[in-house]
């Protein structure tokens, strides 16, 4: 009987030391999957950072000049797997200056709810500095992104130069195209300038993202080309946005 019971609880013991190293097998496993998973994202996010600089310098190399940029200079960029979109900042709502009419349209426009309340909400706290400013006043990950398609901090003007907004903007707020009859309806692909417009002392947005990143991690970045020497690129925002909880969904109501 004794002889027995020894033989069960020894058995039980070697039993529980399997479970045990399973379970520790199973807990390192998991571990190493989420240090790979984070390493992932580092150099994801690290490849978005190095395009942005990238991009800068292909803006400076133009700042001096006065010219027309095909669609393939500067509007898109893709490398090793980075895919960005430029927009000027001046054919976007500046959500600094623009009166409280027009940034109701637009945040309507962007499907969020109660766009006359967020637009106040949005003046009452003027100057804003950062994108995130739209968090704080209640906006979700897909309102955030798809109202930033249409507006900025940078621009200082009170209304978007119409040779330079897309149309559905344009459209929007009725701005009338000039003589020239230019009009960039690429919304993220928007040529940055036209013939009268000089890089230098213009402001631009860069929406990166990368083709092998699961979570849809988006970088956005905005830049002053200040044609001085020292610096020639002045940083105005470098924001993050939310990663999306479930798979995107389209803008608007």
């Amino acid at each position: 009987m004794q002889r027995g019971f020894v033989l069960l609880y020894t058995l039980w013991v070697l039993l529980g030391g399997v479970v045990l190293l399973g379970g520790v097998s199973l807990w390192n496993q998991h571990r190493a999957r989420a240090a790979a998973a984070q390493l992932q994202a580092q150099q994801l996010e690290a490849k978005l950072e190095s395009a942005a600089h990238s991009l800068s310098f292909r803006l400076l190399s133009l700042a001096s000049r006065q010219l027309g940029l095909a669609q393939t200079q500067l509007s898109s960029f893709e490398a090793n797997g980075v895919r960005a979109g430029l927009q000027a900042t001046d054919g976007l709502l500046d959500l600094n200056q623009a009166d409280p009419g027009d940034m109701a349209l637009v945040i309507q426009a962007a499907g969020v709810p109660d766009a006359a309340l967020k637009a106040e909400a949005l003046m009452r706290r003027r100057p804003l500095q950062t994108y995130a400013s739209l968090a704080a006043i209640g906006l979700d990950e897909r309102s955030t992104r798809c109202l930033l398609r249409h507006v900025t901090l940078s621009s200082g003007q009170q209304r978007p130069r119409a040779e330079l907004a897309s149309a559905d903007l344009r459209r929007l707020l009725g701005l009338k195209l000039g003589a020239s009859g230019f009009a960039s309806d690429e919304l993220a692909a928007a040529s940055p300038v036209v013939d009268q417009v000089q890089v230098a002392g213009s402001s631009f947005r860069y929406w990166l993202s990368h083709t092998g990143d699961p979570l849809g991690s988006e970088l956005l970045v905005e830049v002053r080309v200040t044609g001085r020497g020292e610096p020639p690129i002045q940083v105005l925002e470098w924001y993050w946005l939310p990663r999306a909880a479930e798979p995107a969904l389209g803008c608007g109501p």
